[in-house]
């Protein structure tokens, strides 16, 4: 890498730092200023996200995929050739192909949540409230 090229990254990189100490939001049990506008606009931020997050879970597709994954998927786990698949993408068949992308709809789905508590991006408590059977 060469002077100029690191130069660029490392400047990047200062340029994101007031972006990632924005990107958390305080939690909403602290106290907050009335005339605080990064206040109501964290806020709106996060209900944006659950909305959406509620909107993605409520979808035929998801709804499917977390029946597969509650009712069938362990069943299917004690086949080999199915297990075989699962931790082999390019071998995977019509057969189980849907049932394998079920079962990541719904795991990409719970780490996304993750990402957006774990970040501080939503108020972890907030996620607890909602989704409460996770």
């Amino acid at each position: 890498m060469d002077a100029i090229h690191l130069a660029e990254v490392l400047m990047n990189l200062e340029l994101l730092k007031p972006w990632r100490r924005s990107a958390r939001c305080s939690s909403s049990r602290e106290p907050r200023s009335p005339q605080s506008t990064s206040s109501v606009k964290c806020a709106s931020n996060q209900i944006t996200a659950l909305t959406e997050i509620r909107a993605s879970q409520e979808t035929p597709q998801f709804v499917r995929a977390t029946h597969f994954v509650y009712s069938e998927l362990p069943a299917k786990m004690q086949d080999p050739a199915f297990r075989y698949q699962v931790a082999n993408r390019t071998a995977r068949t019509a057969e189980f192909n849907g049932m394998i992308s079920d079962a990541e709809i719904v795991g990409n789905s719970y780490e996304n949540i993750g990402v957006l508590a774990k970040t501080g991006l939503v108020d972890r408590q907030h996620l607890l409230d909602i989704h409460s059977q996770l």
